[in-house]
């Protein structure tokens, strides 16, 4: 197929001019013209024009597991490469921490406001949650979750794993908690777990009944975090953070 010519180019005449009368090279017509080699060939119809299309994109390893690192950064957003690695190879996921470090730092939340830093009085508060080690017993079909409680004031941190997130699993939790610190704080500070926060509403937290109940019985008040303000639970966050 014959090319068009570009005859509505403002040195279309010297072009032909220097390279059909004056038989210059590209090159030569380049240099004297001040035009680049690809659009003196371009004018001479021995080039073809550049095209505008773009190539399409190269589907990512990831892309098949974006729904799952979606959900998994919307429930704790700054969990660490290695462990969304370990929580998509049940999925499947066959390839390296390299590329999942890289989309994890484009997709984690910035943080964008400014948060006044929570101050506790010793014994005031602890705040309690739950860090999930996935499949970490050869051979058991079981997640392995940890059960972690963290003095505000201190640091002092507990941590129990079990292979139960259940109602039952948690109190006992709380339990062998309370003893290895020696008794309960006025304010126990929780995350969104259901066994604890049943929705959040505009009119405020409908928590689990039968929490409240064993709280009133052991004699300290709960609060939950508000949802997605991780400064409110940072200190129980970030051991289990650390781990990944």
């Amino acid at each position: 197929m014959t090319r068009k010519l570009d005859t509505e180019h403002p040195k279309m005449a010297e072009v032909l001019k220097l390279a059909l009368l004056d038989g210059k090279s590209a090159r030569t017509i380049s240099s004297a013209l001040g035009m680049s080699r690809r659009t003196v060939r371009r004018l001479l119809g021995k080039a073809p024009p550049r095209s505008a299309a773009t190539p399409a994109p190269r589907e990512s390893m990831l892309t098949p597991y974006e729904g799952a690192l979606q959900q998994l950064l919307a429930d704790t957003p700054y969990m660490k490469a290695p462990a969304l690695l370990e929580r998509l190879r049940p999925l499947g996921y066959t390839g390296g921490l390299t590329i999942l470090r890289g989309w994890a730092r484009k997709r984690r939340p910035r943080p964008k406001e400014v948060f006044l830093t929570l101050s506790f009085e010793p014994g005031a508060a602890v705040q309690v949650d739950w860090a999930d080690f996935g499949f970490a017993l050869p051979g058991c079909p079981r997640r392995v979750s940890a059960f972690v409680m963290a003095q505000c004031h201190s640091r002092h941190l507990y941590l129990e794993f079990c292979l139960s997130q259940s109602m039952g699993s948690f109190l006992r939790r709380m339990e062998n908690a309370a003893r290895f610190f020696g008794g309960t704080t006025p304010i126990d500070i929780f995350d969104n777990m259901k066994t604890v926060v049943l929705e959040h509403t505009p009119r405020g937290t409908r928590f689990n009944p039968t929490f409240l109940e064993y709280a009133r019985t052991r004699g300290f008040a709960a609060k939950a975090c508000n949802v997605a303000k991780g400064n409110e639970k940072g200190i129980v966050e970030r051991p289990i953070g650390f781990r990944a």
